[in-house]
Parts: C-alpha cells; sequence; structure tokens
C-alpha cells in the first residue's frame, strides 16, 4: 500500500470514527432530553409519567430490536412490580428519650424508607468522630456533620448498631428538603409488600442542654403508617441473545422525584438517572448490530429506585428476568456530570473537577473484575477511580451484589445539584457520557466471555464509597 493511499485510509477512518461518535451523542442527548421533558414530570413512581416513562423504553427496545426475555411472549418487556403506598402517620410516631417524648415534627424527625412498623426499646450510646465499637447492638448517638446522614447510617449499620441518633442544628439542610415534601402533615412512601424493617436514622433537636446525650440512654421509638394502598410500578427487560449459557445484566433506573409540591416545578433528573437510560439505550444499539458472541445480555431499566431500589429487588427476588445464571451485573447511575470522587469536594471552593473522572466500583469479593475493568479502560482512557468494596448501598447494583452476583456500578462523580431542579439536560458532559458507554461497552465484552466468581468470604480493607 502507497503511503498517500495509507493516509487516506486513516484518514477516512478517523472522520468515520468522529461520524459515528458525534451520531452516538445525538441520539444520547435527544433519550435524555425527552426523559427529562415537562411531558415526563420528573418520571415519579408510582404514578401516570412513570407509567409513560416504562412505556415509552419499551417501545425504544422494541425498535432497536431486542427480545422478549425467557419465557415472556410477544414483546411483553414489562415485569409489574407489586408495590404498597402508605404514608408516615406523624401523630402517631413518636420519640422517648430518659423519659422525656418527642413527637414527630416537635424536636424529632424520621424518614423511613420501608413501610414496616418501628417498636423499638435500645439503649444509645454517644459515638465521638464516628466510632460505632461500642454501640453493636445498640443506637448510635453522633452530631450532625453537613454530609447526608445516610453514609453515616451505612457506616453503623455496617458496624451492627441498630438506630442512628443524629443531634442537630435547625439550619440542617437535610431535614430541610425532606420536610417540602409533606403533604397534609404526612409523607407518601412506596414500598415492596411484606418489607423488612429500615435501619431507623433519628434527627434530634432537643434544645434543651439538661440533656446529656453523652451517657447511655433509654430510647424508645415508634414508627406507624396509615393510608396504605396496593400500587405498581414496571421493571423494562429485553434480552440480546449470546452463543453460551448464562447472562450479564446491564441496569440503569428510568424513575426519579417526580413534581416539587406544591409547585409548577418537577425534578428533571437528567444526571439521575436520565443519563443512565440513555446509556442503557446506546448500549442496547451497539449490541443488537454484533453478531452473537459469549453469553446473552439482558438490558434492564428499573423502576422505584428512589424508594429503596424496590425494582431491582422484585426483580433479584423473583428472578422473573431469566431462570438462567446471572454471570455478572452493570449498573450505571449519574453517569453524566463533571463531578468529584469525595461528595466534601462538592463545596470545597478550591477543589479542580477532573472532567474524565469515572467512579468504578465492583465486588471486592471478584477481585478479577479489577483487571478485567482496567485492561477494558485501556483504550477509553478515562481517569477510572477503581474501587473493591464489601456492599452497595445505594444503588440498584447492591439488588444483585446481595444476591451474590459479580457486580460492577459506574457513576460520573458528586454535584451539587443532586435531587435537585438544577440537575438539568445542559449541564451534562455528553462527550464523557458518550465515553463512559463506550467502556462499560468494553466491561461487558470481558464479561460475555469470561467466568467471574464471588467468593463471600473475601473482604476488601475499605468497605464503602468515597464520602
Amino acid at each position: 500500500m502507497s503511503k498517500n493511499l495509507l493516509l487516506f485510509v486513516i484518514i477516512a477512518s478517523v472522520l468515520l470514527s468522529s461520524c459515528q461518535s458525534e451520531t452516538a451523542i445525538d441520539r444520547i442527548k435527544a433519550d435524555v432530553n425527552f426523559l427529562c421533558s415537562p411531558e415526563l414530570k420528573g418520571r415519579d413512581v408510582p404514578g401516570e409519567t412513570g407509567d409513560q416513562t416504562a412505556f415509552w423504553i419499551e417501545q425504544q427496545f422494541k425498535e432497536i430490536g431486542l427480545k422478549p426475555v425467557k419465557g415472556r411472549t410477544g414483546f411483553g418487556y414489562r415485569f409489574e412490580v407489586p408495590i404498597v403506598e402508605a404514608r408516615l402517620d406523624t401523630l402517631n410516631t413518636v420519640i422517648v428519650i430518659n423519659g422525656v417524648k418527642f413527637g414527630w415534627g416537635n424536636g424529632f424527625y424520621t424518614f423511613p424508607k420501608r413501610i414496616s412498623p418501628v417498636d423499638l426499646n435500645l439503649i444509645a450510646v454517644w459515638c465521638e468522630g464516628g466510632d460505632y465499637s461500642k454501640a453493636q447492638d445498640k443506637a448510635a448517638i453522633i452530631q450532625a456533620t453537613g454530609r447526608p446522614a445516610a453514609f453515616a447510617a451505612a457506616a453503623a449499620k455496617r458496624a451492627g448498631v441498630r438506630a442512628l441518633v443524629v443531634i442537630c442544628s435547625d439550619s440542617l439542610k437535610e431535614v430541610s428538603r425532606k420536610l417540602k415534601d409533606l403533604k397534609d402533615n404526612k409523607f407518601r412512601l412506596v414500598d415492596l409488600p411484606n418489607s423488612d424493617l429500615d435501619f431507623p436514622v433519628i434527627y434530634l433537636y432537643t434544645g434543651d442542654e439538661s440533656l446529656d446525650l453523652t451517657d447511655n440512654i433509654d430510647l424508645h421509638l415508634s414508627v406507624q403508617f396509615t393510608d396504605y394502598v396496593d400500587r405498581h410500578g414496571y421493571n423494562v427487560l429485553g434480552r440480546i441473545d449470546g452463543t453460551e449459557p448464562g447472562f450479564v445484566i446491564i441496569g440503569a433506573h428510568y424513575d426519579h422525584l417526580g413534581e416539587v409540591p406544591g409547585s409548577v416545578e418537577y425534578y428533571p433528573g437528567a444526571d439521575d438517572n436520565a443519563s443512565g437510560v440513555a446509556g442503557l439505550l446506546e448500549l442496547s444499539r451497539m449490541w443488537v448490530e454484533r453478531p452473537p458472541d459469549g453469553r446473552s445480555l439482558i438490558a434492564a431499566a428499573f423502576t422505584a429506585e428512589e424508594d429503596g431500589m424496590l425494582g431491582s429487588k422484585y426483580s433479584t427476588m423473583s428472578r422473573a428476568s431469566n431462570s438462567d445464571r446471572i454471570n455478572a451485573m452493570i449498573n450505571m447511575d449519574m453517569i453524566g456530570r463533571n463531578g468529584f470522587c469525595g461528595y466534601r469536594d462538592v463545596h470545597n471552593p478550591d477543589a479542580v473537577v477532573d472532567t474524565n473522572y469515572v467512579g468504578v466500583f465492583y465486588s471486592a469479593q471478584s477481585p478479577e473484575l479489577e483487571e478485567l475493568i482496567n485492561r477494558s479502560n485501556s483504550d477509553v482512557s478515562l481517569s477510572v477511580d477503581l474501587k473493591g468494596i464489601n456492599s452497595f448501598p445505594f444503588s440498584d447494583a447492591g439488588s444483585f451484589h446481595d444476591i451474590e452476583v459479580p457486580t460492577v456500578h459506574l457513576f460520573s462523580g458528586y454535584h451539587s445539584d443532586y435531587s435537585s431542579v438544577n440537575d438539568t439536560p445542559d449541564k451534562l458532559n455528553y462527550y464523557k457520557l458518550s465515553r463512559i458507554v463506550n467502556l462499560v461497552d468494553q466491561i461487558l465484552k470481558q464479561l460475555k466471555q469470561n467466568e467471574v466468581e464471588f467468593d463471600p468470604d473475601i473482604r476488601a480493607k475499605s468497605s464503602g464509597m468515597h464520602y
């Protein structure tokens, strides 16, 4: 081949690759914009706009050319998820500390995610600096730090603590934001029927210096619910056949927070998680055009993640997706922003964001994933923050990890617009999002061909994500 001809081939190849990349970005952007549109008003589940979103994703799966999962006929991708809706009974939710009673909204707040009544009698102990070693099988008391209490709750739960008491000031933003969701002095909750007890997190405003919380105290917590209604949501699942037994799941949740109570505004959820759904659709387009190879692929758009990973939990409990073995699961949740590695950096004026950053967390019990992911990134060259962790407490990845499926979770970093009306499509870095999709594509190629084991006896030294 002549030098001129070789140069022509190289240039043509680069131009074709650029054209294809731009087309993928355009498709991803169009999908994100629709998912964030006023027509879907924040994709709340259960509800009309949540159902509309599920039906739209089903239509995309059909047009892309995905097949129904095994055991289904026609294009019946939708798996109805039984859901219970109820409200927190704030009038009958109380806490008693050393005989002093605090009513909900008058000295204390609790925001459970599970619809399971609570009636606990515990000793509570002060845990300075997040040292929960002396609070095993007790309640732990900590001072509010300004970061989400869910992070501390996850650490406390791992340490064997049974409830967390957070002493906070009147300016705690976390409580203030949740109070905006009040309707008729009651919170709506959504859950799977017969759910397990949620880990109780108690926000306490004593305003009483005579109540010494540094000594061990007697604590009684009662949480009650009312207005039970049977509801539903939909997981949307599609299949791409392989040539070998078993399958790999690629998942993303489509639901978000819906409308802002008492306002015409809604939560667009561009990064959380229109970005993941757009990535799921683009990966489906890639794989449906390829010859069958390796294990089958299941594309899964999960419902009700915001209410406690209900759709993915239902899928793992019912195994509705397939009767064959689940070889691995990849989850995409918030993959569209220029974000920070740690939550603390979000409000640090001196922190500099790495526009190539992507957090990739994998089951520490499957150490082969580390090399596999590094190999997958060799051609994509993102700034991968790779970490093996013992549990996934915050997204659908956790549902599969909990049933001992090797699991990988990707997100593009923490940012200040999380769960706010400012999480809009214009804030996304679509070039970065498309590169994360390419990284997932490479990981999928590896997982479809290679066996990865899950050894529950393996434990990582660091047990969680960056906070």
